[in-house]
């Protein structure tokens, strides 16, 4: 048998490094204390404490200051309004009183110009009204007789002419030919046309005057288609032209245009004459 060898069969122990002699050195070595550092470091901060003291000392007057000078500012801003209102409210007063003064001056001068009008002015002013108007009504009452004489003339002279003019009836039912009279002092003639016969009961009613009308009958439409027949009742008659009103809704058909050409208004008038053969 082999004799054993001491250690066998253990582990090896494990090496160390080479440096950790010189950490364990330096470890081992302690830093001393720096009171002169620690002394500076302490005033430092005393000195930073006591400027910062004195700089809190010094800011509070002036923001004391600032602040009183602020509220005296705002005090003195609002004195003047005050002040301002005060004088405007005292100006209204003023001028509100003067006007009253002087409405009051005003009505008391009025007052006293109607003291100064005497009874005698009164009635004298009366008289010249009541002398103005028995001006006024004499010459209304000339005025009124001229009027009447001339008409009282005129009544007389148009009596005269009919004296004077030809007597004769005349019947619409009969349109023989006359000789024309003259009218008395070479005067002039008195021609009637009643305008707008459309319907049988125009033409009877036309037709019992005694006197001569000459009817301007319409020409036909949708409301009176036979108005051409009414033209047989009379030898001499005329056509009613529907022309163009200013102010008229109701037109007629084939109302005539103030813008129509030439030619349309020729062709409605040769319309006209072929409905109408006897119209002059």
């Amino acid at each position: 048998m082999s004799p054993k060898i001491k250690g066998a069969g253990k582990t090896a122990s494990k090496s160390k490094p080479k440096n950790s002699s010189r950490n364990s050195k330096l470890n081992s070595k302690k830093r001393p204390f720096n009171v002169t550092r620690a002394f500076l470091a302490v005033f430092v901060l005393v000195m930073l404490a006591w400027l910062a003291a004195l700089m809190m000392i010094k800011e509070e007057p002036q923001a004391k200051k600032a602040n009183l000078a602020q509220n005296n500012n705002t005090q003195k801003i609002h004195e003047l309004l005050e002040s301002k209102k005060k004088k405007s409210s005292v100006l209204d007063e003023q001028n509100s009183s003067q006007k009253i003064s002087q409405k009051i001056s005003k009505d008391n001068k009025i007052a006293n110009i109607y003291e100064e009008i005497s009874d005698e002015k009164l009635k004298e002013f009366s008289k010249k009204l009541q002398e103005q108007k028995e001006e006024f009504i004499a010459k209304t009452v000339i005025e009124q007789n001229i009027s009447e004489q001339n008409a009282s003339k005129e009544q007389s002279t148009f009596e005269k002419t009919a004296e004077q003019a030809p007597n004769y009836s005349y019947s619409a039912n009969s349109h023989s030919k006359r000789k024309s009279h003259k009218a008395p002092n070479g005067g002039p003639k008195l021609a009637i046309i009643m305008d707008d016969i459309s319907t049988n009961a125009h033409v009877r009613e036309l037709k019992k005057l005694s006197i001569k009308v000459t009817p301007s009958i319409f020409p036909p439409e949708k409301e009176h288609p036979k108005t051409a027949e009414l033209a047989k009742e009379f030898s001499v008659y005329m056509v009613h032209l529907p022309l163009q009103a200013l102010n008229y809704t109701n037109e007629k058909a084939n109302t005539l245009h103030t813008g129509d050409s030439k030619e349309k208004i020729s062709q409605r008038i040769k319309d006209i004459k072929k409905d109408f053969k006897g119209v002059k």
